[in-house]
Formats: structure tokens, C-alpha cells, sequence
């Protein structure tokens, strides 16, 4: 038997932990609505939160019914949306009402839930707003707009381009395939038992999450996190009671939330939630044990994780530079970093060649994908190059060992070190 090269290369695998970790504003100076620079610009209740793969990050803002953008170096403008209603178009001149969750594919379109009209929308890169599916509140699965959502919150895609919905009020969990079928993936009426696909009980469903493996992990009213394996089989995985709320770190199975909301996962497995009327950012490891990752009570203060203060956050997004947060309350969005990215040696098949190595000026990258975008990380973690070609020019680097992370066209990522001379 022919046996296949395996190369160890190094991987980035992001995680956070508490340890020197900092909470800082990124943008919003209170309650309104402003685009400009980023620290001046006003917010409305921001709900839901994406990046895409240039470092933008979008926004829900809720009670402004707009998807606002916030550039890598920090300018606020409205994406998409101007006033409440319902209307697709481009840019500006389409209408929302209340969007709320948000993701993104691996093309650049984003997904929307537009909870008062009972709709998920798309918005391309280029701004074009279009209806996915949905028409009035109910709830039918079927076709596209003959579908009907009751209030939806929250969304994920895979890596197929299958949407997941937590149709909030109709207490279940829908699907979208990418023929644009509206199907329901798990839940039945009102209530809390676990079980597989229809007969599984949620409470008003809140946020969603997948993992690369295609697991769903989701927050409900019962304060707890349930976690949908792909065969449909609902667990629930963390929160003690569907009766009572409260505040306990600790094992899963005894600790508490309280309203859990968005989810975001890192590559390790962990699991972060906004855990929205405590007022923190809880992390469940993956030893199942739940501790409180960020925010201590209620209000508004930037520093140390222990010490710093939230207002009802709900949407999260994790980046490679850090984990943001929409903190509703106070109109802004925060973000928690410090430290440096976790880097882990990992043995890998590897069709991504870069030569020379070591290297004095020009890197070249030979990948049997097209290549999208370079970034080279320093021995810290930190990003100081970025490009979109297979010829990376490290004259000014300085002399030492280097991380390249490449990204193909269709999403595959790669790393390898490299020699600086």
C-alpha cells in the first residue's frame, strides 16, 4: 500500500483564555444612529455580528433596522437598510425590520435574520438585498417565500451552504437546504425534553452556532446549551434547570445561566456564550466545565475581563485577533483580546509548498488551490503582512521564524513556518 506524505506543518488553532485577556471598546459611542469613525459612531441596540474574510465586521443594529460595517481600520458605515419596513434592493434602499442574527458563506454573502417580517434575507457582497425565504408570521415549511417564521433570532451555515434558523416563537429549529427547501430540523411544541428531530422540545430558541463537524449548538429560555448532533439528536450539554435562572460556574450539568444568546466556538472545542442578563461572557470547556470568561456586573467598563462590565450582550464573533461582542445595552461593540494567538504543531497531508525556505526576500507559495489571501503571523502571534498572491516579498521582515496562513479560494486553510535570513 501506497503510503501518503504527511508533512508537519503548523497550525493555527484559536483559542482565548482569561490570562492577560483585556475588554476594550471597538466602536460605538452610545445610543443613536452615526456612521463615521468608528469610536464617534452610534449604535441602536446591536444585535448579531459577522466578519468576513477581509476583517469587516458587520453589525445588526437593531432598532436602526441597518447591517452597519465596520472597516479593519475602524470606519462605521450603513451596509444595507434605512428605514423600518420591508424592501429589497441595494444597499440603502432596502428596508428591514428588526433584523437580528448573522452569518456569513464562504462566497461573502450574508444572511440575515429580519425578525419583524418573519424573513431571512441575503446580502451579497456587492449590497443586494434579496428574500431567502419566508412570507407572513406562521409557520409551513415548504419553498422559499411560501415558508412561514414566527419571529426568528438566530443563524448559522455550514459548509455546504445549509442555513440553520432558531425560529424563535415557533419554539424550533429550521432548515434551509441550498435549493432553498424550508424544512424543520428539530422541535415540536413548547418545552424542554431532548430527543431526536421532531421530538425535541426548545423554548424560544436564541442563538446558533456549527462546528466544522456539523453539530449545532444552541441557546434557549430554559437557560440552558443544547447541542443537535447532524442525525438530529438534540443533548443538552450545559445549564442545570429550565425552571430557574441564576449564576453558578462549575460542572455543566449543575451550573447556571441566565437568558443564554449568542454563541461562538474556537478551534479547540470551547464554547462562549453571552450569557445576556448576567451580564457575561461564560466559556464551556471542553472538559465541561463552565466558567465566567469576561464581565463582572452590570454596566459599563473596559480593562480586565474580572473587573470589566457589560449591558446585556448578546451577539459574538470570534476572530483570529480577538473575540467581539455586541454589547446591546450600552449601543457598542467590544472586543477581548490580549495575550497572543495559541500556535500548536499538528501533523497534517499538506499540498501547500513555499520555497525558498529559509528565505531572504521573495517567499513563493505553490498550492494546488488558488490562492486568496497571505497572512504572515511573528513568533507573538501577531499579523504583520497581509496579500492575495503567491508571492510574498519579506525583504522587510525582520530575521526569524515566521507563520504563513493561506486561505484558498474555497475556504481551505493551510500554515507552514518559514525562515527569515
Amino acid at each position: 500500500m501506497k503510503l501518503k506524505k504527511i508533512l508537519f506543518i503548523t497550525l493555527f488553532l484559536i483559542g482565548l483564555t482569561s490570562n492577560a485577556q483585556t475588554v476594550s471598546l471597538f466602536a460605538g459611542s452610545g445610543y443613536g444612529y452615526l456612521d463615521g469613525s468608528a469610536l464617534y459612531a452610534k449604535f441602536s441596540n446591536p444585535a448579531g455580528i459577522v466578519m468576513d474574510s477581509s476583517g469587516n465586521l458587520y453589525v445588526a443594529d437593531l432598532n436602526n433596522h441597518r447591517i452597519r460595517k465596520i472597516t479593519p481600520d475602524g470606519i462605521v458605515s450603513t451596509f444595507a437598510g434605512s428605514s423600518e419596513g420591508f424592501l429589497d434592493g441595494i444597499g440603502t434602499a432596502a428596508q428591514f425590520n428588526y433584523p437580528n442574527g448573522l452569518t456569513i458563506d464562504t462566497e461573502g454573502n450574508i444572511y440575515v435574520v429580519d425578525k419583524n417580517n418573519h424573513k431571512i434575507r441575503k446580502i451579497t457582497s456587492a449590497g443586494v438585498v434579496t428574500t431567502v425565504a419566508g412570507s407572513s408570521v406562521g409557520f409551513t415549511n415548504g419553498l422559499g417565500t411560501s415558508a412561514q417564521f414566527n419571529s426568528p433570532s438566530g443563524i448559522a451555515v455550514d459548509a455546504n451552504g445549509n442555513l440553520y434558523i432558531t425560529d424563535t416563537q415557533n419554539h424550533k429549529i429550521r432548515k434551509i437546504d441550498t435549493n432553498g427547501n424550508v424544512t424543520t430540523f428539530a422541535g415540536s411544541t413548547q418545552g424542554a425534553a431532548d430527543g431526536t428531530g421532531t421530538s425535541a422540545q426548545f423554548y424560544f430558541p436564541q442563538g446558533i452556532a456549527i462546528d466544522n463537524s456539523g453539530n449545532l449548538y444552541v441557546t434557549d429560555y430554559t437557560h440552558r446549551v443544547r447541542k443537535i448532533y447532524p442525525t438530529g439528536v438534540v443533548v443538552t450539554i450545559a445549564g442545570s434547570s429550565f425552571t430557574s435562572q441564576g449564576y453558578v460556574d462549575g460542572p455543566a450539568a449543575t451550573a447556571k445561566f441566565d437568558y443564554p444568546c449568542g454563541l461562538a466556538l474556537d478551534s479547540y472545542g470551547n464554547i462562549y456564550v453571552a450569557d445576556y442578563f448576567n451580564n457575561k461572557i461564560r466559556k464551556i470547556a471542553t472538559d465541561g466545565m463552565v466558567s465566567t470568561f469576561a464581565g463582572s456586573s452590570l454596566g459599563y467598563q473596559d480593562g480586565p475581563v474580572e473587573t470589566a462590565k457589560f449591558n446585556l450582550p448578546y451577539g459574538l464573533f470570534l476572530a483570529s485577533n480577538g473575540l467581539y461582542v455586541a454589547d446591546t445595552s450600552n449601543n457598542c461593540i467590544r472586543k477581548i483580546a490580549g495575550g497572543t494567538l495559541s500556535i500548536q504543531e499538528n501533523l497534517l497531508e499538506d499540498k501547500t509548498n513555499i520555497y525558498p525556505n529559509p528565505v531572504k526576500d521573495i517567499l513563493n507559495i505553490q498550492s494546488d488551490e488558488e490562492v486568496k489571501t497571505v497572512d504572515v503571523y511573528n513568533s507573538l502571534g501577531q499579523k504583520v503582512m497581509n496579500v492575495n498572491k503567491n508571492q510574498v516579498d519579506v525583504s522587510s521582515l525582520s530575521k526569524g521564524v515566521y507563520v504563513l496562513r493561506v486561505e484558498s479560494k474555497y475556504g481551505k486553510i493551510t500554515t507552514q513556518k518559514f525562515i527569515k535570513e
